[in-house]
């Protein structure tokens, strides 16, 4: 699927985030980027490798914003058109509960496996 750019903002790494590509994002209470890894909470957007992703605390840390399109990691198997939630790692899931963090663009069988999906957030 096509993309255009990704609007971007940068946040410093609470900690270090290499493998976490398309994992869900919050601003932790120090201003930092850290993974969603509360299940069936909300956030800000989505750790994209803009080049590299940090490996230590206070690098500079990319994270796309919601309203666009972005590559997400999946915790399991997905559907083209479902609704998305995050589990207890900050990967995407099929929603189930808690804030809709955005829809499928793509299907996916496994976890770990990158989809495409539209990024939004929503309270349900």
């Amino acid at each position: 699927m096509a993309t255009s750019q990704l609007k971007t903002m940068s946040l410093p790494a609470a900690a270090d985030l290499s493998g976490k590509e398309g994992y869900a994002v919050k601003v932790n209470t120090s201003g930092q980027a850290a993974v969603q890894a509360s299940a069936n909470a909300g956030g800000i957007g989505v750790i994209v490798a803009n080049p590299t992703l940090p490996t230590a605390a206070g690098g500079a840390t990319s994270v796309a914003l919601p309203g666009q399109v972005v590559k997400v990691q999946v915790g399991g198997a997905i559907t083209v058109g479902d609704k998305l939630g995050i589990d207890g790692s900050g990967l995407f899931k099929t929603h189930a509960s808690g804030p809709c963090w955005g829809y499928a663009l793509q299907t996916s069988t496994t976890s770990g496996q990158f989809i495409d999906a539209v990024l939004i957030f929503s309270e349900e």
